[in-house]
């Protein structure tokens, strides 16, 4: 489906907003050349190039993200394998926002959201 989603799974108003889009005069359904894949791989390259250091970590389960002390920063990632990844910088994390508050092991950055 177009939500990224299997179809029992979209919303039925994901789908209303996408058939209402689609209906509209001069609409198109394009795909990025080279599929989603490219897409993703762009993304990957952008956050990997330089000399920081930088990496992307695919499929890999996330049990928790760690911030500083008083919760005011991500310094990195717990994985479920019990691995720590630090953060330089920060983190980017493309988990849906309904899931974020349970990554999250700080109560006092619980609290801000």
């Amino acid at each position: 489906s177009l939500s990224g989603l299997p179809a029992s799974r979209t919303s039925a108003a994901a789908m209303a907003y996408v058939i209402y889009d689609m209906h509209r005069s001069g609409a198109a359904l394009d795909y990025p050349r080279g599929g989603l894949g490219s897409v993703i791989d762009s993304l990957v390259k952008g956050v990997e190039q330089g000399n920081k250091g930088s990496k992307v970590n695919l499929r890999s389960h996330v049990d928790s993200m760690d911030t500083s002390d008083d919760g005011t920063r991500f310094v990195g990632l717990t994985l479920k394998n019990g691995k720590t990844v630090k953060a330089k910088e920060g983190v980017i994390c493309n988990a849906p926002v309904w899931s974020i508050v349970d990554l999250i092991s700080n109560p006092e950055t619980k609290r801000a959201l």
